[in-house]
C-alpha cells in the first residue's frame, strides 16, 4: 500500500510548542524587526551612498502586488496543503511521498506569479546574466562541452556574470538540462526534482543514523517547506551544490571507510566543478576534525582528510592536463570579478557592514521565526547529547563567518547562495521536536506556521534573479 494507517500513537506530552498567544507575539516581533531593520538601513544607505534593497535584509527582491486571481490560487495551494496534513495525521507517509508533495508544493508556491515568473524566468535570469544563457550557445561558439572546458580559461571573460564567476561546471550543467529538455520551465522543474528528491534522499540517511529513525520523515517534511527551499529549490544551482553538501555529510560520517572516502571525494569534485565555494564544505571538515581533536584531546581522523585532500589535487591536475583548464587561475580570475576594488572592508566599508548584517539577516529571514525559536531552544540540547552533530553545526557557522569576514558574498546573495546552511541549521530543531516527545498535532502545527510565511512570502514578492 502507498498509504498506511499509523500504528503509532500520534500522541505526544501535554506540552503545546507555541500557544496562541506566542504565535502571535512572535509573528509580530518579527514583521515589526523586519520593518524596523529595513528603514534604519535604508536611512544609513542613503548617507554612506550605498544601496540597500527596499526590502532589507532580502535584497534582490521585488515587492509585488498580486492580482485577485494570484491571491486565490495562493489560497488554493494552503488549502490543499491542509487537506495533506489532514491524511498525514491518519496515515504515515513514506519517504517518497513526503518527496514529491514537496516537490509539488515547490512547483505550485512558485506558480502563484504565473508561469513565466514562476518557472521560465527563474532559469532565463532577468537581463541574461545567468548560466543559462552560455549553456544554449556551447555547441555553437565552442563545438562541444570538452572545447568549452579546454579553452576556458581563456574565454572565461567573455561569459555572462555568473557564468565567469563560476567554474566551468556550472554552464555545463544547465547545458546537459538544456540538451535534454530543452524549455525553461521543463529545466526549473528538473533541477528541483533533482535537489529535492537527492536532498531528502541524504538528509534522511543523516538523521536516521545521526539522531532517531521515527523523526526523520516528519523532518524532511519540515525541511521541504521552508521558505528557503520553497523559493529557491526551483532552477538554482545553488539547490544542487546543497544537495552535494548534504551528501558529503552522509559519506563522510559514513562508518565504511571506503564508501566514506570514494563518496565524499566525488561529491567534492562535483561542488567544486560548480562553484568555488567548495572552500566551504572543505573548511567546515577540516573545523569539525579539529574540533574534535581537541574535545578529546587527540589528533584523529586527519588521515581520511589527508587522502581527501590528496585525491582532490590528483584530479586538479589530471583537469590541467587533459583539458588544459586551470582552476587557480579561474578561481582568481573570478575573484577579481566579485571583488574589483580588493577587500571590501578597505575599498567600501560602508557597505562591507551593511552587507555583512544583511547575509546573516536573511539567512534568518527564510528560515522564520519560529524556526530560529526552536533551533535557539534545541542547541544546548544537540550539544550535550549529539557531540558529532553540534560539532558540525559549530563548525559550519564558524566558516560561514569567517567568509563573511572575509567579504564573500554580496547584497542579495545569502538565502540563495548559503541555501547549504539550512539543513544543519535543522539540525537542533529535530532534536528538540524529538527529545520533548510533542505530539502530531503541535508537530504538524509547525508545518503549518511555516508554510504560511513561505505562501506569504511568494504571493507579494518575486526573488528569482
Amino acid at each position: 500500500m502507498i498509504l498506511k494507517r499509523r500504528e503509532v500513537s500520534t500522541e505526544g506530552n501535554n506540552t503545546e510548542l507555541f500557544s496562541n498567544k506566542e504565535i502571535v507575539y512572535f509573528t509580530l516581533v518579527f514583521i515589526v524587526f523586519w520593518v524596523v531593520i529595513s528603514i534604519i538601513f535604508n536611512i544609513l544607505g542613503e548617507i554612506y551612498k550605498v544601496g540597500v534593497a527596499t526590502l532589507y535584509p532580502v535584497g534582490k527582491c521585488r515587492l509585488l502586488t498580486p492580482s485577485f486571481l494570484e491571491i486565490l490560487i495562493a489560497i488554493s495551494i494552503f488549502c490543499g496543503f491542509l487537506i495533506i496534513l489532514k491524511i498525514y495525521t491518519k496515515y504515515e507517509f513514506d519517504l517518497k511521498i513526503i518527496i514529491l508533495i514537496g516537490i509539488l508544493l515547490i512547483i505550485g508556491t512558485s506558480l502563484i506569479n504565473g508561469l513565466w515568473k514562476g518557472l521560465v524566468s527563474p532559469t532565463e535570469g532577468s537581463g541574461g546574466l545567468i548560466f543559462y544563457w552560455d549553456a544554449i550557445e556551447i555547441e555553437n561558439r565552442y563545438k562541444n562541452a570538452y572545447e568549452f572546458i579546454r579553452i576556458y580559461n581563456q574565454k572565461q571573460e567573455k561569459l555572462e556574470y555568473h557564468s565567469r564567476t563560476h567554474p566551468p561546471g556550472a554552464v555545463l550543467l544547465y547545458y546537459v538540462l538544456y540538451k535534454i529538455f530543452y524549455f525553461s520551465a521543463l529545466i526549473s522543474i528538473a533541477v528541483c526534482i533533482i535537489s529535492a528528491s537527492f536532498s531528502a534522499y541524504f538528509l534522511n540517511k543523516v538523521l536516521k543514523r545521526e539522531i532517531n529513525e521515527e523523526v526523520s520523515p516528519y523532518m524532511i517534511f519540515l525541511y521541504l517547506l521552508l521558505p528557503a527551499i520553497q523559493v529557491y529549490y526551483l532552477a538554482n544551482l545553488y539547490a544542487i551544490i546543497t544537495t552535494l553538501i548534504i551528501a558529503v555529510i552522509y559519506f563522510y560520517l559514513h562508518p565504511k571507510k571506503s564508501i566514506s572516502l570514494i563518496g565524499t571525494i566525488l561529491c567534492i569534485f562535483l561542488i567544486a566543478f560548480l562553484t568555488f565555494m567548495v572552500i566551504f564544505i572543505i573548511g567546515v571538515l577540516f573545523c569539525f576534525e579539529l574540533l574534535k581533536s581537541y574535545k578529546d584531546k587527540k589528533i584523529k581522523n586527519f588521515e581520511k582528510l589527508y587522502i581527501i585532500s590528496l585525491s582532490l589535487f590528483c584530479i586538479y591536475v589530471m583537469f590541467l592536463v587533459v583539458f588544459r583548464f586551470n582552476y587557480i587561475t579561474s578561481f582568481l580570475y573570478a575573484s577579481g570579478e566579485e571583488n574589483p576594488y580588493g577587500f571590501s572592508l578597505i575599498a567600501t566599508p560602508h557597505e562591507y557592514l551593511i552587507t555583512r548584517v544583511e547575509d546573516i539577516l536573511e539567512i534568518a529571514i527564510f528560515f522564520g521565526p519560529f524556526m530560529i525559536i526552536l533551533f535557539v531552544r534545541g542547541f544546548p540540547i544537540m550539544k550535550k547529547n549529539y557531540s558529532d552533530l553540534y560539532l558540525l553545526t559549530i563548525s559550519v557557522l564558524i566558516i560561514l563567518l569567517s567568509l563573511f569576514l572575509a567579504g564573500v558574498y554580496r547584497t542579495g546573495e545569502t538565502a540563495r547562495a548559503c541555501s547549504y546552511i539550512y539543513p544543519f541549521l535543522l539540525f537542533p530543531v529535530v532534536i528538540y521536536l524529538f527529545h520533548n516527545n510533542f505530539s502530531l498535532k503541535e508537530k504538524n502545527k509547525l508545518l503549518i506556521l511555516v508554510f504560511i510565511q513561505t505562501v506569504i512570502m511568494q504571493t507579494f514578492g518575486y526573488y528569482k534573479w
